[in-house]
């Protein structure tokens, strides 16, 4: 995988995760990369969108749901970037 900065890093595994949303449900992520080094971990919402989530965001949240279901809720932090 190909990095913002341009330089390749090896995807070493892809599996599932689990992760505690904003309503304390444990929801879970499928086909999750695994690349070391990573400083974050990223959510596509490309991806998402393909399996047919959808997102919004305004006045500095976004929401990703599926049907009438918000799954999560991210807040924008200082460097303009969604946090759940």
């Amino acid at each position: 995988m190909r990095m913002g900065d341009d330089n390749p890093r090896e995807i070493v595994g892809i599996g599932s995760v689990q992760i505690k949303t904003h309503d304390g449900m444990t929801r879970t992520l499928k086909d999750v990369r695994h690349i070391p080094g990573m400083a974050r971990n990223l959510i596509s919402l490309s991806t998402l969108d393909a399996e047919g989530y959808k997102y919004s965001g305004s006045g500095g949240v976004v929401k990703v749901s599926k049907s009438s279901l918000v799954y999560m809720i991210g807040d924008m932090n200082s460097a303009n970037l969604y946090v759940l």
